[in-house]
C-alpha cells in the first residue's frame, strides 16, 4: 500500500491508476499537444496512446459479497 492507496505491484500501473480517467480515456488537451508537423492534431497518435494508456489501466477488484475494493 502506497499513500493509503492499495499497489498492483507494477509502479507504472499504480501512476496511471493515480491518474484522473474515467470514461474516454482520451484527455482533450492531448489534441492540443500531440501534433503533426503542420499544427494538426495526429489523431493516430492519440488513439495509441489512449490504448496503451487504457491496457494499463489498473483493475478494481472487489468483494462479491461487500462490493468494497479489495485490490487492483
Amino acid at each position: 500500500m502506497t499513500n493509503g492507496i492499495i499497489s498492483t505491484g507494477s509502479a507504472e500501473v499504480d501512476s496511471i491508476g493515480m491518474m484522473d480517467l474515467s470514461g474516454n480515456v482520451i484527455p482533450n488537451n492531448w489534441y492540443l499537444w500531440i501534433l503533426r508537423d503542420n499544427g494538426r492534431p495526429h489523431h493516430f497518435a492519440i488513439s495509441l496512446l489512449g490504448e496503451i494508456v487504457y491496457w494499463y489501466k489498473p483493475v478494481e477488484i472487489r468483494d462479491e459479497e461487500s462490493g468494497r475494493t479489495i485490490g487492483y
